[in-house]
């Protein structure tokens, strides 16, 4: 996996249902985590969903890679 990648999420919790379901499923890989934060990656949402002072944006999220709370990746394309 590298930056720029895509990757296809899986929901494991209500929270990540609702996530998927403002933001879609594919999000891109923004960045991977530094050595101190191991086995997680940034992603950003496709579409700018997200309202910040009533102006669209990406959503942003930390994942981690095995056991994450909300989500599972399930693919990377």
């Amino acid at each position: 996996m590298k930056v720029g990648d895509l990757v296809k999420l899986k929901a494991k919790t209500r929270h990540g249902e609702n996530r998927i379901r403002q933001h879609d499923d594919i999000w891109t890989v923004m960045l991977i985590s530094p050595s101190h934060m191991k086995g997680q990656i940034f992603l950003s949402s496709q579409e700018e969903t997200f309202a910040v002072d009533d102006e669209a944006s990406h959503d942003h999220r930390w994942v981690h890679l095995k056991n994450d709370k909300n989500f599972e990746i399930v693919e990377e394309k």
